[in-house]
């Protein structure tokens, strides 16, 4: 058992580094909002360019927001294992679990205990129409306390983060994403992946994590995506290659 001096000061560490991430993410917030109303000012582009960068800052908008949700509710003892996710939105239940019965747990709930955030569809054109995904066994390579490779084979779910996905987006959009985020895309396309993100099943988080995918640059160009809480990336494998998806860590773990 640890001394209480012991637990005290953990506990404060733990509590300094979510207020960390909570400011890390309204500075995300405000110069993507300042991205959204530059872009519909337009730049002298197309159209179409525009729409890009549109859809583009939307989506990182929209899932930085999350984020910020999430952090606050962890700084309120919202455990890992009670994120609830659920909502009549999705169309299915698969996101529901035990912890969905209590309001504070709720991250899609406008109610003054809850997450706050109003749940939504990805912007029209922005993908091929599939909604929003919070897998249950994906990790970020270098990312959270294990930092090393394997952190989609240890044996434990103590690695897995609580990652939300905008599968199959559309490839300029996704070129768009990086260079919001000023993540490179060799040879003009997003970074490849190393292997698969979704494992077999795909399984909705629903307040358990295992072993599964994981998401670290491949090719010539290994530490783009090492260690980054959010990018765009193109599949290789589970999804295969030539699909581009979207990432953002709500939690790192």
């Amino acid at each position: 058992m640890k001394p209480c001096k012991a637990q005290h000061l953990e506990r404060a560490n733990e509590s300094g580094n979510i207020l960390f991430l909570i400011l890390i993410a309204v500075a995300l917030f405000a110069f993507l909002s300042y991205a959204v109303s530059s872009s519909t000012r337009g730049t002298g582009g197309t159209g179409r360019e525009e729409n890009t960068s549109l859809r583009a800052s939307q989506i990182i908008q929209y899932a930085t927001f999350t984020e910020q949700a999430v952090l606050r509710m962890r700084f309120r003892d919202v455990q890992d294992f009670e994120f609830c996710f659920d909502h009549d939105g999705w169309g299915h239940n698969d996101y529901d679990h035990a912890g969905c019965l209590d309001v504070k747990n709720q991250v899609f709930s406008t109610h003054p205990d809850g997450g706050g955030v109003s749940w939504s569809k990805p912007p029209v054109g922005a993908n091929d129409g599939s909604d929003w995904y919070i897998p249950a066994n994906v990790c970020i390579a270098g990312l959270g306390k294990q930092t090393n490779d394997n952190c989609n084979a240890d044996g434990t779910g103590f690695s897995e983060d609580i990652v939300l996905i905008l599968p199959n987006v559309d490839q300029a959009v996704c070129i768009a994403i990086n260079e919001n985020l000023s993540i490179p895309n060799p040879g003009g396309l997003p970074p490849q992946v190393s292997g698969d993100i979704f494992a077999a099943g795909q399984p909705y988080f629903t307040g358990t994590f295992a072993d599964g995918g994981v998401i670290n640059s491949a090719g010539s160009d290994p530490a783009i995506i090492r260690g980054q809480q959010y990018g765009c990336v193109q599949g290789n494998g589970l999804p295969p290659a030539g699909t581009f998806h979207y990432y953002h860590v709500l939690l790192p773990r």
